[in-house]
């Protein structure tokens, strides 16, 4: 991983783009806020990259407005452990 902002350095890539989904579904999640969910911890350059990609126009244009409570009415229709979190 670079220096970034990206993971490639200044250039957005095929690891960002597989990776965003990935971010934002912590973010929809709010892991970073639980107490017992620190997976991000000491990870500095992580969270810039996730930064970086969350204010990005293309990631965020890349889903509706509502994808978050979509998301969540899934995960509780599924009954999915995520949903408890």
């Amino acid at each position: 991983m670079s220096s970034g902002p990206y993971f490639a350095g200044n250039s957005f890539s095929m690891v960002d783009a597989v990776m965003a989904p990935i971010f934002r579904c912590f973010d929809i999640l709010d892991f970073d806020f639980e107490p017992t969910h620190h997976v991000f911890d000491g990870l500095k350059r992580v969270a810039n990259w996730r930064l970086a990609l969350a204010l990005r126009p293309s990631i965020q244009a890349a889903v509706t407005p509502d994808y978050a409570i979509l998301f969540r009415e899934q995960l509780r229709e599924k009954d999915a452990l995520l949903a408890t979190v």
